[in-house]
């Protein structure tokens, strides 16, 4: 089953799954809770499932600084590397898939990295490869290099 998000180009290439219910889910409202909480006007530009020039890499969600919208010069791929990236498991995935995409987008010099786990309610936040924190269902995320707090009841509910 689809889901509302197109796949682009790039994703057919590669064979990436269209994602599954609680992908999006998790995908949802995750974007949602971090927009909501920092989003835009407060700190961040958070936008979901864009493909990075630098690694060709898709993140189901990029944490910028700032990404302005410009009308008639859109950009793709998009070529500036963000704050942070969060990716969610996929049945049709394996962790090291993850773990090594992880350390591509640490090569390309992001500061953050979440991988974000559906079926254990479980959030891993990577502050560099193989140094990373887990945070469970209740808990409130702390991401310390991007400075976010998230509780993280809302995403798994």
């Amino acid at each position: 089953m689809e889901t509302l998000m197109s796949i682009s180009q790039p994703e057919v290439e590669k064979g990436k799954p269209v994602p599954s219910k609680n992908h999006s889910l998790a995908q949802g409202n995750t974007y949602f809770h971090l927009r909501d909480k920092y989003g835009n006007i407060f700190r961040f530009a958070i936008a979901p499932t864009m493909l990075l020039a630098e690694n060709q890499e898709t993140p189901d969600i990029a944490i910028y600084d700032q990404l302005e919208f410009t009308p008639g010069r859109d950009e793709f791929p998009v070529a500036r590397i963000p704050l942070g990236v969060i990716e969610i498991l996929s049945t049709a995935y394996f962790l090291e898939d993850f773990l090594a995409r992880s350390q591509i987008y640490f090569d390309s010099g992001i500061q953050s990295y979440w991988l974000v786990i559906p079926d254990l309610t479980t959030i891993y936040v990577f502050s560099a490869p193989h140094e990373f924190e887990v945070f469970f269902k209740k808990e409130t995320l702390v991401d310390a290099k991007l400075g976010i707090e998230l509780e993280l009841g809302a995403i798994f509910s």
